[in-house]
Order: C-alpha cells, then structure tokens, then sequence
C-alpha cells in the first residue's frame, strides 16, 4: 500500500509543467504559456485545493516543493536543487504495452511523505540529487 501511496505521489509530481504539458498556469503573474516557466508555481485541484506549489528557475524546480492531496492534507515536501536537476525519459515494457514515462532526478535533502490523514508514512534523504536512504514507517 505504501510503495502504491508513493508511487500515486510520485505520479503527481509528474504531472508539472516541466515534464510534457504544454500549457499551466502560473498563478504568480496569471499567465498560460507554453515557454519558460520562472517564479512561484502552483497547481490546483477542480475542486480549487492547491495540489502542487513550488519555484522554478530557468524551467528547472528549485528549492522547497509541497504536493497536497485533494482534501487539503500535505502528501510530500522535499527540496529541488537546481544545479542537478533533469528529466529522464524511460521506456517501460508492462504487459506486453510499451509506456514512455518521464522522471525527475534532482531530489535534494529530506523528502516526507504524509497519508490523507496527515500521518507520516516515508522519508527519503538525498545528497546531491543521489537518494542514500529511505525510510517507511507503518500507519
């Protein structure tokens, strides 16, 4: 349940600007585009709960980043560090269906992750974008 937990989280991370859509909203400066994404990000749910909030420079997530699950609850904090941030691109063979997915390396310091309740379930710690240890806690 966790690893699965983990994974939805880091699905939503994957759904910034950055990794293939081609038009957000930055609400700092109220502008759709499709160009160079600078300044305070966020994302919101349909419902209007903030989803996704964090910086970027040059394109790239710097500095502290916090996802949100729908009822308003903290799903992940961690740092971006600029200077070793990238995108992957995999090619993934499941069930016999080719997927092309997108992952981003750049993770510096702690990165938490909480359930919907608010309960922590996980820490992963980086150093220089390398993880060097995670941590899963029971609920």
């Amino acid at each position: 349940m966790k690893k699965f937990l983990r994974f939805n989280l880091l699905l939503l991370l994957l759904t910034s600007p950055s990794l293939g859509c081609t038009a957000q909203t930055n609400e700092k400066n109220n502008q759709t585009s499709s160009k160079v994404i600078e300044g305070e990000y966020k994302l919101r749910f349909p419902n209007g709960k903030l989803q996704i909030e964090g910086q970027y420079v040059n394109n790239n997530k710097t500095g502290i980043w916090k996802t949100y699950h729908e009822n308003g609850e903290i799903a992940s904090k961690g740092l971006f560090n600029a200077e070793c941030y990238k995108v992957i691109v995999d090619t993934v063979l499941y069930d016999g269906t080719t997927f092309v997915t997108e992952r981003e390396v750049g993770k510096d310091g702690k990165w938490q992750y909480w359930d919907e309740k608010g309960r922590i379930i996980g820490e992963d710690f980086y150093k220089k974008c390398e993880i060097i240890e995670v941590k899963e806690y029971w609920k």
